[in-house]
């Protein structure tokens, strides 16, 4: 069971519930890449890599222009995002946990 506290942490805060969906998965098709095994198509791994790369630019993008982070998107180190995590909570994006609201 998670505390109260500990839900509140974790949920994403009001301003931020407009959390676009590609932001927490990447989906090729939405990148330029129609192939779902990058293993499969001939050799042909260099567009699945770029489209992977406009993802998470975008992503970057996005967060960036809030002022958040996330550790999937992170660019800095384990302990740079645990000393953002402590010092600047506020700016942690959380993953909605699936059955919260």
């Amino acid at each position: 069971m998670v505390s109260e506290r500990r839900r509140a942490r974790m949920r994403v805060p009001e301003s931020e519930a407009g959390v676009p969906g590609w932001l927490w998965e990447f989906d090729g098709r939405q990148w330029g890449w129609h192939s779902k095994n990058p293993r499969s198509s001939g050799g042909r791994v260099d567009g699945h890599y770029d489209a992977r790369v406009r993802w998470h630019a975008a992503c970057s993008a996005w967060l960036d222009e809030r002022g958040l982070v996330t550790w999937e998107h992170n660019a800095g180190s384990w302990e740079d995002f645990l000393r953002i995590e402590r010092e600047e909570p506020h700016r942690i994006l959380r993953r909605p946990q699936q059955g919260e609201t």
